[in-house]
């Protein structure tokens, strides 16, 4: 994602920074909700994927996607998909866009994401020229779009998913966004200004308390390495729950063994693989992004085998049960981000089978019994 500002008169800045954003019309209602299933309920809690579907309006206020998750889980403890041991998990950049929070039609309604962020840019432009100075990264401005709202981020993301949390007792795998080197603090997410932006995602136990480690990418893909610091994955945590121990991996972290290495030698027994997917996902499998291939790979898929194919081969459901996981989730985002419109399937690792959950442009709610 490259983001470039566009030129814009003194006259039109200066009218900007004194006037507040107008308020930001919130618009349709996503599609109805979806259900899945995987296994029984013997009293050992589940894995419960949210594949929210959203767009930036509803980022656009913390309020509006707290009630739009409240529903969602609501939904699920309706259809009896809930119970204390329960482990919520939300796709990666499903915390992103809380960058969009608070800001007016010009971010909102941008045709597309790098409108948006020039938008953004323009109303934060003294934050943003700060930011941008010095920046630790190859692409400045996406840098310092984001790092400008970390701190009303972080916030923002103990608000809605330490909230979810703590009102409907559960633990939650929050979803991922980019923060300047964030760590916990005093049962705080503090940010480290100047850092160079890392994609993560929190946990948060059932009653609404961080957790004290931080999920850390280890292998950014291509458009996020520009701005996006990588991770050790030998440092990769895990985390006690109800329902066991967990091991989460954001996204692409999932395709290298040396992620499942460091999980394996911690003891985890259950694994979230929340997912941001915009490819075509019944298209060619154009090989790995952002890091070589590891060994075991073979190179004649490329171009052969189709994305979800590569899904199924080479992420979880291929290599989660070498490390002993026998339940594991990836959970996919949904919806509209403007011109990046996500795609892929929620993926079960159940025991021996691996199966796909349900396609569905709309949210959709997965459940793998333990």
């Amino acid at each position: 994602m490259k983001v470039t500002p566009r030129s814009a008169t003194l006259a039109v800045l200066a009218a900007a920074a004194a006037c507040a954003p107008p308020p930001v019309d919130p618009g349709p209602a996503p599609p109805d909700a979806v259900t899945a299933s995987f296994g029984r309920d013997q009293g050992r809690g589940n894995l419960l994927g949210v594949q929210v579907w959203l767009t930036p309006r509803d980022y656009a206020d913390r309020a509006r996607l707290r009630a739009r998750l409240d529903g969602w889980l609501d939904l699920a403890r309706r259809q009896g998909l809930v119970d204390e041991r329960t482990v919520v998990v939300f796709p990666e950049y499903a915390g992103a866009w809380l960058v969009a929070e608070g800001e007016g039609p010009d971010v909102i309604d941008a045709p597309d994401i790098a409108a948006a962020m020039t938008a953004l840019a323009l109303a934060h432009l003294p934050d943003f020229a700060a930011a941008r100075l010095g920046a630790p990264a190859e692409d400045a401005d996406a840098y310092a779009a984001f790092a400008i709202k970390a701190e009303r981020m972080a916030e923002a993301i103990t608000e809605v998913f330490g909230g979810l949390a703590r009102d409907h007792g559960v633990t939650v795998v929050s979803g991922s966004a980019l923060l300047p080197a964030p760590e916990v603090k005093d049962g705080a997410i503090a940010v480290t200004p100047g850092a160079p932006l890392q994609n993560v995602a929190f946990v948060f136990a059932p009653g609404g308390e961080l957790h004290g480690d931080v999920v850390r990418k280890a292998f950014p893909i291509e458009s996020e390495l520009p701005f996006v610091e990588p991770a050790d994955p030998a440092v990769l945590p895990v985390f006690d729950t109800p329902a066991g121990r967990l091991g989460v991996l954001i996204c692409a972290d999932s395709w290298y063994p040396a992620s499942y290495r460091a999980l394996e030698e911690q003891g985890a027994e259950l694994l979230a693989v929340p997912v941001f997917a915009t490819g075509a996902w019944r298209g060619p499998w154009k090989g790995y992004n952002g890091a070589d291939e590891p060994g075991d790979v073979d190179l004649a898929d490329i171009e052969t085998i189709t994305e979800d194919q590569a899904w199924m081969k080479y992420s979880a459901p291929g290599r989660a049960p070498r490390a002993a996981l026998m339940k594991a989730l990836t959970v996919t985002l949904r919806g509209h981000y403007w011109d990046l419109h996500a795609e892929g399937q929620p993926l079960v690792v159940n025991g021996p089978a691996r199966e796909r959950a349900p396609e569905a442009d709309a949210p959709l709610l997965v459940s793998l019994w333990l």
